[in-house]
């Protein structure tokens, strides 16, 4: 850890955000990541104009974290060079899309550099196709995934034209009509998805009007709620000899192919059922599909956990980032046992809407809070992995804008990301819809879950068979 005396422009970690960073090891970094893509090769001066412009606004990513009278804090590096952190690389033969998954696996295994702001930008270009990827890295401990993925959409915008120009100095300034509406359809969506409805925002505002003052109250409140949800996973899964071991330094990506976002909306109107709960549904059969290819049995629903924005609606629908972690998780038990569609699709519905009602976002969150500044670095991963233990995967769902996007005059023809794996918890599962099109992606470790695209391979033909089983449709 780098030592600093000096406070200029410095901020204290929140506790939350000190605990995110105390959690990172070598075998579980905390980086999200997401990827643009586009059909040309952009210029890197144009790349380098908007990230100065749009991300260097934020003075978050022209902070290190230093220890500062004995406490985490964000200071400004005063050596920052924006080149150490743009990066232009060239896809290795045979320049398809293993390779791409190649490269961002091993980017995704390396450590960002804790002496410099805690980012990285990576342009890929396939020299065969000329086409580009724009890869981002960012610590989880900038934010959050509400927080990371406006950091996202904030170096993108309506038109080629206007992804060019600088923004405007001022946030008072009013903006366009088209704009406000692509934003707030955009949050309003990734709110829903992540579990964040309106029934849960509701539970959760009242939970905060009436929530204990006294620091010892909110970690007792919090390990009991915590305790409850532990008594859903009571049992250890057989499928935990899948997902669960010890891990390496080495990650592995994967990532689908995009699925026609109407085709999910149809199964949805059939069934009754959410976006999320049919997305869920299909990761449903993915995962009970990939247990028995590897020749174990089923005997118990498979454990996941949801993460829940805590983002008051305002800050939410809002165009300004707020850079903070104000997350909480919600545990949920996928049916694996079952294999009809329409049985899949009500348990998980039935699940969901109980979950939604729960108090144990908001407790997990001020329990972490309420610790994560003060306890030490040992503990903190033990209680992880304590947590993580019975949870066999992280998963993330994301709903991007439903038209196309412009980054550096170019347009992103689509949108992916991926959420950290920890050591506690053996997958993260990316889940996001883009411009009429939904794809999936896996972080997995790669000493323990080696063939991550059986996964997705599953996931795709599971929805795929949905539709043809809920909406009496070929696919």
């Amino acid at each position: 850890m780098p030592q600093s005396n000096t406070s200029i422009k410095s901020e204290k970690l929140s506790n939350m955000d000190a605990m995110i960073w105390k959690l990172e090891e070598s075998t579980g970094l905390v980086t999200v990541t997401g990827l643009l893509e586009f059909n040309e090769i952009p210029d890197m001066k144009n790349i380098k104009m908007i990230v100065e412009d749009r991300l260097l606004r934020h003075n978050r990513f022209k902070q290190k974290i230093a220890i500062v009278r004995g406490q985490l804090t964000w200071v400004e590096d005063e050596l920052f060079n924006i080149d150490a952190h743009l990066h232009r690389i060239g896809l290795p033969t045979p320049c398809d899309n293993s390779a791409m998954q190649e490269v961002i696996s091993h980017l995704m295994s390396q450590p960002l550099d804790q002496t410099k702001p805690l980012w990285q930008l990576h342009i890929i270009e396939n020299p065969v196709t000329q086409k580009a990827s724009f890869l981002a890295r960012l610590h989880h401990s900038i934010g959050d995934g509400i927080s990371l993925i406006k950091v996202l959409f904030s170096l993108t915008h309506l038109t080629p034209e206007l992804s060019l120009e600088p923004l405007p100095k001022t946030e008072k300034k009013e903006q366009p009509k088209k704009e406000k509406n692509f934003l707030e359809d955009t949050f309003k969506g990734i709110e829903e998805a992540l579990g964040a409805g309106n029934n849960l925002l509701q539970e959760a505002q009242n939970i905060v009007a009436n929530k204990p003052n006294n620091f010892l109250d909110k970690i007792k409140s919090g390990f009991n709620s915590t305790l409850e949800a532990g008594k859903m996973f009571a049992n250890t899964p057989e499928a935990a000899k899948l997902y669960k071991g010890k891990p390496s330094v080495m990650k592995k990506v994967t990532w689908s192919k995009a699925y026609d976002l109407k085709q999910v909306k149809a199964i949805r109107k059939a069934s009754g059922a959410t976006i999320n709960e049919v997305l869920l549904s299909a990761l449903t059969g993915a995962f009970r599909n990939h247990i028995l290819h590897h020749n174990l049995k089923i005997r118990e629903d498979f454990p996941i956990a949801i993460p829940v924005s805590l983002h008051d609606q305002k800050s939410m629908m809002s165009m300004e980032v707020e850079l903070s972690n104000k997350i909480g998780a919600l545990p949920l038990l996928l049916p694996v046992q079952e294999f009809e569609y329409s049985k899949i699709l009500s348990i998980i519905k039935t699940r969901s809407e109980e979950m939604k009602k729960s108090p144990l976002p908001l407790a997990s969150y001020n329990l972490a809070n309420a610790i994560g500044g003060i306890i030490p670095k040992e503990i903190q991963q033990n209680i992880s992995e304590v947590l993580g233990d019975k949870i066999m995967a992280s998963v993330s769902n994301v709903p991007g804008p439903q038209i196309p996007l412009y980054c550096a005059g170019l347009k992103v023809e689509d949108m992916m990301f991926w959420i950290p794996q920890t050591r506690s918890i053996g997958m993260g599962v990316s889940l996001i819809s883009y411009n009429g099109k939904v794809r999936m992606g896996i972080t997995t470790d790669e000493a323990i879950v080696s063939d991550p695209e059986y996964i997705v391979s599953e996931f795709e033909d599971e929805l795929q068979e949905m539709y043809i089983e809920i909406c009496g449709e070929e696919a």
